[in-house]
């Protein structure tokens, strides 16, 4: 598979943003091996972008999981408490 269709394949696990945004790997692709010095300093702003949204995304979604575990604890223990107060 050419690493676009790896990227879609895995939509399901992988950031939206990296799946929304996976030209940018065609970008740094390019830049290794075929883009002059010149061509990589044009696009650098945009791929640096896409890397750091596709960070952002996945730091929000492990806080939004960390969030969720620690609700779903505290609701445990009220739950526990609440039936041992009857």
């Amino acid at each position: 598979m050419r690493m676009d269709e790896k990227i879609g394949s895995l939509k399901a696990v992988l950031p939206s943003t990296l799946v929304d945004t996976k030209a940018a790997y065609g970008i740094l692709s390019l830049g290794l091996h075929e883009l002059s010095e010149q061509a990589c300093l044009k696009f650098y702003p945009v791929v640096r972008a896409a890397i750091i949204a596709i960070l952002e995304e996945d730091l929000q979604n492990r806080e939004r999981a960390k969030a969720a575990e620690a609700l779903r604890q505290a609701v445990a223990q009220a739950a526990g408490e609440a039936k041992s107060t009857k």
